[in-house]
Formats: structure tokens, sequence, C-alpha cells
């Protein structure tokens, strides 16, 4: 019984922290006034910690294979991004929701998790919503912060939701 009630519980948390693509591209541009945006869905749902957690964890196992330095080269940001945000999708579907997972396109200025910044550095990362907070997740390793406090906030240029 109390591990129906527990869930239960979870389940009402996760759909308190649903939020509309409209709201997910004004926190966005916020920081980024010029920032191309593309949304394919009308609201998403936040993911938890713990779920984020599993998906981390699939993601990890999968491209797993692409650790050595010779593949590496082929499997770059934009398909680390890509990925992760399938793996999101997987699990959206086997929960019956849709958490929100994006691929971000940055002008990498400033150094975030361990990747250098640079005045000619393109990267791309994944925007998600986590218990109602949209963070960035770096791909590659996995390191996350708030979009209010990722140092190239001002540096997005694109987004697809």
């Amino acid at each position: 019984m109390k591990i129906k009630l527990l869930s239960i519980l979870l389940a009402a948390a996760s759909m308190s922290h649903a939020m509309s693509a409209d709201e997910m591209i004004v926190k966005v541009l916020e920081y980024s006034p010029s920032a191309n945006i593309i949304s394919y869905d009308y609201a998403y749902h936040s993911i938890s910690n713990y779920e984020l957690g599993n998906v981390i964890a699939e993601h990890a196992r999968r491209i797993k294979r692409f650790g050595s330095s010779g593949k590496r080269r082929l499997f770059d940001c934009d398909d680390y991004a890509i990925t992760f945000k399938a793996v999101t999708a997987l699990h959206s579907l086997f929960r019956g929701k849709n958490f929100a997972c994006g691929v971000l396109v940055i002008k990498q200025q400033y150094t975030f998790a361990g990747l250098k910044g640079g005045d000619n550095v393109y990267h791309a990362i994944n925007l998600v919503l986590v218990d109602g907070v949209p963070m960035v997740i770096e791909p590659q390793n996995y390191k996350k912060v708030p979009l209010s406090e990722y140092p190239n906030r001002a540096f997005i240029m694109d987004l697809i939701l």
C-alpha cells in the first residue's frame, strides 16, 4: 500500500511541473533574445531527478562503445546531444509523458563542464526541464546546471525542443 501511495504522489508531483512550449521558449529568449527555437509540442512534462538518473544511465550504456579515441572523433557533440534527446524521448514514451528535452546549439564563449570555450567554439548540449527547472546538461559527461546559471546562456543560437 505504501509503495502504491508513493507512486501516486510521485506521479502527481511530476504532473505539477508541466510547462507550455511558450513558457519554455520565453525562458530561453530571456537570456538569448535572438535564438532560433523550434518546438513541436504544445506542452511538456518535467522529468524528476530520479528519472533523469535513469535516462543518464541508459544513455551512458548505449554510447559506451564510442569511447575510443578514433570513434570519438566520429561521434561528436551533436551526436551526444541528439542521442540524449532520443533516450529521453524513449523514457517519455514508457512513462506516457512528454518530458521536455531539447538540443541547444551554442557559441561556447566560456568553458563549461570541462569543455573549453573560445571565440570560435560552437557546441551542442541539452536543455531539460528537471523538477520544474530548465537545466542545461552536457551529454558527454552529464554535468548539469540551471539555465539561469549556465555561463553561455547569452550565446544560445538554436533550440529544438
